[in-house]
């Protein structure tokens, strides 16, 4: 096969060299090591598989490029980072109270063992452990999805277990997605509400009221708020939610109805907060006072007042009564704030309502005995 003698001689020095350097090379490794070759071997031909692909498959998952590090030892990371931001300014004191319990709570489950042992199974067991809603188990497994998010950011996975979570699994653990009907505020419950947030004026409540029920302000946004950020000597007035305000920083100028207008203009001021909410259960205690004295509470089935109260009734309620009010999807999602399209105005924003409803409903003003300017606690 050679053209000379010569060559094929050259060739055959070279290939005699090399056999004899691996064979030297391999009664160089332990006896140990050359049983372990031998008898992985017939397993690799099985599966046809190179031990170079084997190699190259478990090193980073098993010798990950940001080294070993415990599950207790990664929250702990997270929650320090997130407090820092919190005391910047940077993070909401609510979002970081919700991480922190969650997170604890996985940390002390999984404590010492290494954030690259973790699988989809282990996860899954946990959260079925809980014994929590389907809602609840979607809100665990989202605070678990960023705490992996951020192991394999930095280089201590390689991949994420969750994202090997099947529609089946998460529909068994989280439920169907299906979601009621948001429960809204009757046109008569949003009108005791401002009476009352009016008449109790000590409690410092009426802006975030208006600003809720009939500009669909988030409370978490409303808390944020300076009264400069609302202008109503616009020709249009409108508020503004910042960056550093809006969830996930989508800001958004709202236009303020009349009716609302009339209702800011009984304790409007020319700057500091909206409300001052010094610690998060500040603010709740104070609604919690105003949903009693109105005759509407968390549990409240007083006369033809059903509602049960929840973090976003106001929020629900404007949604449900501009769309009513005005049949434009697109824009009520605007304002809400969602993003792209109004499919999660519909998801979960929307209740059934009549467009009468909707119109009597942004008609109400203050009552002619409802024109004095009050003084809102501070």
């Amino acid at each position: 096969q050679f053209k000379t003698k010569a060559k094929a001689e050259k060739w055959a020095s070279d290939e005699f060299s090399g056999s004899n350097k691996q064979g030297e090379d391999y009664f160089k490794l332990s006896p140990a090591l050359r049983r372990q070759l031998v008898e992985v071997a017939p397993l690799l031909k099985t599966h046809k598989l190179t031990l170079q692909e084997v190699v190259d498959f478990a090193v980073p998952r098993l010798r990950p490029e940001g080294g070993k590090m415990t599950v207790f030892e990664l929250v702990k990371e997270m929650v320090t980072s997130k407090q820092a931001r919190f005391e910047r300014g940077k993070y909401r004191e609510k979002s970081l109270w919700d991480f922190r319990n969650r997170a604890r709570r996985f940390a002390e489950f999984f404590e010492d063992s290494l954030v690259r042992d973790l699988t989809k199974g282990d996860i899954k067991a946990w959260v079925q452990s809980l014994e929590l809603s389907g809602r609840s188990n979607q809100n665990y497994l989202n605070n678990v999805s960023e705490i992996l998010k951020h192991a394999k950011q930095s280089r201590l996975i390689v991949e994420n277990p969750l994202d090997y979570l099947t529609d089946l699994e998460r529909k068994e653990l989280c439920g169907s997605g299906q979601t009621t009907e948001p429960a809204i505020l009757t046109v008569k419950e949003a009108q005791l509400l401002l009476n009352g947030a009016y008449e109790r004026s000590d409690l410092g409540l009426l802006p975030v009221i208006v600003l809720g029920l009939f500009c669909g302000l988030r409370t978490e946004e409303i808390k944020r708020l300076d009264w400069k950020d609302v202008h109503l000597e616009d020709d249009t007035p409108f508020v503004t939610v910042g960056a550093n305000i809006a969830k996930k920083q989508r800001i958004r100028n709202v236009d303020i109805p009349k009716n609302a207008i009339s209702w800011l203009s009984l304790c409007r001021r020319e700057d500091g907060e909206i409300i001052h909410s010094p610690y998060e259960s500040y603010f709740y205690r104070r609604l919690h006072r105003l949903l009693s004295h109105v005759g509407i509470s968390e549990k409240a089935e007083n006369g033809d007042l059903k509602t049960k109260w929840g973090n976003n009734a106001m929020r629900h309620s404007f949604g449900t009564y501009h769309f009513a009010c005005h049949g434009n999807s697109l824009e009520t999602s605007r304002l809400l704030g969602h993003k792209g399209n109004d499919q999660v105005l519909f998801a979960h924003y929307r209740a059934l309502a009549k467009k009468t409803d909707g119109e009597k409903y942004f008609a109400i003003k203050p009552s002619a005995s409802t024109a004095k300017v009050v003084e809102i606690s501070r």
